[in-house]
């Protein structure tokens, strides 16, 4: 791989803009070859050839007449040294270099002096913007510092409660204190690890503590304050990482562009230029390195029991190898599933099931159960190519959703799952109608195969044990449970996209609650699905079903609202009450034809659809920027293609308007309406998959303009 495309491919995705410049330092170095090119074209061969020949001769004898090892003032390489001048000035943001290009008599001359203007630009970005990042790791340094001197004070005032002793002393850590010393155009840094002090404060309050015999510091909050602290080292310490690998990936693109720079020119100035980036505060910091190292010491002695070797396995995690069986059963189960969808319509098509007396009962009665599993089945398909192209596309998805890297779902992973419950799926569908069309025995138990599918992907979800993606898993009963219970949990982002991803999966819960009612109820003995669809009780849960995910999207901006006091919160609040309200009438209105209720139903869907497709375009998607680089789209895309995002733009407004279908009834022939529903319902979710795409590069882009590249984790003692 070549060093430009390694160069990308490294990267902070956060951080790009702050990285050199590496392509448009490359293109004037091709510009200069290109003009060398034809210059030498131009040129008369002969005597280029002897200019050559005299310029070796004269190397040969200085070299000859010279020391070995050392280089004449004389020399080519000396003159050519003197090519370039770098003078260092002082500024605000630290030391900077300006370099002047002193040559003459080349075809590049301009180019070379904007090659160089380019360097000392972009040395100075990379120089305040390191700084920067530093001085915040070093103020996270300190709270850290302080946090884990809280923490081993608490351990040891609750020992002392235990023993029954109210004396507490703060235990012996090593601390990582910066101590900056100016020692002339170069900083000397060096760490500070002073001898352990007994922290007054601490020690006075939790004395305190002991004498009032307080019990609610006790040994389970503790140990949940020490697993907070745990987190926060991790992701400081994926912080210092990052940026040392930002430094070191620089340096090395510094290195490589000047090379290249060398050999298009023939000269040797790449070594000296190289030596003002060496002496630059990019090359000189030594902070990063150092607190890393204290970080390692202090957490492999109080986090791992000092076993280093663990302690480097939480902080520096492995990364995963892509792994080929998974993509052979990729394969394998999407090669069965498509062979079992073909087979389904040749046996329905052929044998002619959809005429026979038992279709419209089958229909009412099963085919809710299979629609059900469709619209969850395509909504995997769909969640594993979001991955797939916010990996070719550079979004950091698994930091927006603060997925652990261990343990994240890569696309083979939601791949595999998706053909693999489509087969089971498939051939429970399959092996029903066969059952049902009394080709094969067991007609008395036929309703328990789809029982059997249901339930066997519910045990899947909720299996306690360490396979099948357990840890991803509970991440999700987790977050479903946090949508649940809204109010009382703090909504991160994880949260709201599930619950967006629920408010396109409304057939689906209504369904859901059709199957708790067909088999819970007992109706499944007789296909009885009017029991259903027409008690009062399950009607009354079915509004309940479609209505809650709406509910918990309207719940969590005002705890949002609530929370970070961001009045942006109330007007999404709004957006979704409007949905509430046009959810709800639908629903009335298909029980109850009232031309009234109609009017009202058309009225509020067509508005809760206007706003929330503008909410979509302009806050979620952060499209439709009248004065954008990239015309009513926004300044910064993804995907080089504007097309793409037009297209995406009508599409989602199109598909906003799906809702029409059940108001305005509209028959295809040959298709069922349970059939022509469960197609209305595939089209939300496939809004849905395209809407995540966006909705995660807009704030993808909104990260990199913060130069966010590492969550924020809550500490556990509040200073």
């Amino acid at each position: 791989m070549k060093f430009g495309k390694q160069f990308e491919t490294q990267q902070v995705p956060e951080w790009r803009e702050a990285y050199l410049d590496y392509r448009q330092g490359k293109e004037i170095v091709k510009h200069m070859a290109k003009i060398k090119k034809q210059w030498q074209e131009e040129s008369e061969p002969h005597l280029s050839r002897r200019i050559s020949n005299f310029r070796r001769l004269v190397s040969g004898f200085q070299h000859a007449h010279s020391p070995r090892g050392a280089r004449s003032p004389t020399s080519p390489e000396a003159r050519e040294e003197e090519m370039i001048m770098i003078e260092p000035k002082q500024t605000s943001d630290g030391m900077e270099f300006q370099t002047a290009f002193l040559g003459v008599g080349s075809p590049h001359n301009e180019l070379e002096r904007t090659f160089f203007r380019l360097l000392d630009e972009e040395l100075a970005k990379l120089n305040k913007f390191y700084k920067s990042k530093e001085k915040e790791l070093v103020t996270q340094a300190t709270a850290l510092d302080s946090q884990m001197e809280a923490l081993l004070s608490a351990k040891k005032s609750v020992d002392n409660l235990d023993a029954g002793n109210g004396e507490s002393n703060a235990s012996s850590h090593g601390h990582l204190s910066v101590v900056e010393e100016d020692g002339g155009s170069v900083r000397q840094i060096k760490i500070d690890i002073p001898a352990a002090k007994p922290a007054d404060a601490l020690a006075a309050l939790f004395a305190e503590l002991a004498n009032k015999s307080i019990t609610n510091l006790n040994s389970r909050r503790l140990k949940r304050a020490e697993e907070m602290l745990q987190n926060a080292f991790v992701e400081f310490y994926k912080g210092l990482y990052i940026l040392r690998n930002f430094c070191s990936l620089n340096i090395i693109a510094f290195s490589k562009l000047l090379k290249k720079y060398d050999k298009v020119t023939q000269r040797n100035l790449g070594r000296k230029y190289m030596k003002a980036v060496e002496d630059s505060y990019i090359g000189q910091s030594e902070i990063i390195q150092k607190l890393m190292e204290k970080v390692e010491v202090l957490f492999t002695k109080h986090f791992t029991d000092s076993n280093r070797r663990d302690a480097m396995q939480v902080l520096r995690p492995e990364a995963r190898n892509e792994r080929h069986r998974i993509s052979f059963f990729v394969g394998v189960f999407f090669g069965l599933s498509v062979a079992l969808l073909v087979s389904l319509v040749l046996t329905i098509r052929v044998e002619r099931l959809y005429v026979r007396e038992y279709a419209t009962t089958y229909m009412d009665a099963v085919f809710p159960i299979f629609s059900m599993l469709a619209a969850v089945m395509l909504h995997f398909f769909l969640y594993g190519l979001n991955i797939y192209m916010w990996r070719r596309t550079r979004i950091n998805h698994t930091f927006i959703l603060g997925l652990n890297r261990k343990s994240e779902l890569r696309f083979r992973d939601v791949f595999l799952l998706a053909t693999g419950l489509s087969t089971l799926a498939l051939s429970g569908l399959i092996l029903h109608l066969q059952v049902t069309a009394g080709e094969i025995c067991c007609q008395t138990y036929q309703e328990i195969i789809p029982l059997l599918v249901v339930a066997g992907m519910v045990v899947l979800l909720f299996m306690p044990f360490n396979i099948l993606y357990r840890a991803t898993r509970y991440f999700f009963l987790n977050a479903l449970w946090h949508c649940l219970l809204t109010p009382f949990y703090k909504v991160i982002i994880t949260d709201f996209l599930l619950a967006d991803q629920l408010t396109s999966q409304v057939p689906a819960l209504r369904d859901l609650e059709y199957v708790l009612c067909y088999f819970g109820g007992g109706f499944f003995k007789d296909r009885n699905s009017n029991a259903c669809l027409k008690n009062p009780t399950f009607i009354t849960f079915g509004f309940v079903m479609a209505l809650l995910p709406y509910w918990c999207r309207f719940s969590q901006c005002l705890r949002r609202w609530y929370d970070e006091k961001d009045v942006m919160q109330l007007y999404n609040a709004l957006k979704y009450f409007s949905a509430i309200l046009a959810v709800a009438a639908r629903l009335a209105y298909g029980y109850y034809k009232d031309p009234l209720l109609l009017g009202f139903t058309i009225a509020i869907s067509a508005t809760a659809a206007i706003v929330s497709t503008y909410w979509d375009l302009v806050y979620d998607w952060g499209l439709l920027e009248r004065n954008s680089a990239n015309p009513w789209l926004r300044d910064k895309l993804a995907i080089p293609y504007k097309s793409v995002y037009y297209f995406a733009i009508v599409s989602n407004i199109l598909l906003r308007f799906a809702w029409l279908q059940s108001l305005i009834p509209i028959s295809m022939p040959g298709i069922n309406p349970k059939g022509l529903s469960l197609i209305v319902a595939s089209l939300e979710v496939i809004r849905r998959g395209q809407w995540n795409y966006y909705r995660l590069e807009n704030e993808h882009f909104n990260n990199v303009g913060k130069f966010r590249a590492v969550k924020s984790v809550p500490l556990p003692f509040v200073d």
